[in-house]
């Protein structure tokens, strides 16, 4: 025949079969299931603080000025590797004599994008504009 060990509640102090104790949050006693939901329930937060309906004061526009052109600065280019297809960016005048990845010697093309070809049509543009 079975029978059904009972164990106090630390909360209500009823006696509560084992199946129906759980663990307190603190993790030391422990309590009923009625107690435990009650322990376990969700708080109902506020849908908006009211500290967010206060309206912000609108701060106005500063144009800041470049001191520095963008053109100034050196372009990074982009290399592939024929061998192993790997593709990098690299900044400076000196193009990279082997490939980083597989190390092949010979291998690296300039690797064209869009945006390297509108920057070099640009660059045209404005050599022919001076003359």
């Amino acid at each position: 025949m079975y029978t059904d060990k009972t164990l106090r509640c630390a909360k209500c102090k009823k006696l509560t079969p084992l199946s129906d104790i759980r663990a307190a949050k603190n993790a030391i006693d422990w309590i009923c299931t009625e107690c435990y939901q009650g322990e376990h329930t969700k708080k109902a937060l506020p849908i908006r603080p009211s500290w967010i309906n206060r309206e912000v004061e609108a701060v106005p526009s500063q144009k800041t000025s470049i001191d520095h052109p963008v053109d100034q600065y050196p372009q990074k280019k982009t290399f592939k590797c024929t061998r192993c297809s790997y593709s990098f960016l690299v900044g400076g005048e000196n193009p990279p004599l082997k490939c980083p990845y597989c190390g092949r010697d010979g291998t690296l093309t300039k690797d064209v994008t869009s945006s390297s070809l509108l920057h070099e049509i640009e660059e045209e543009e404005s050599r022919f504009k001076k003359f």
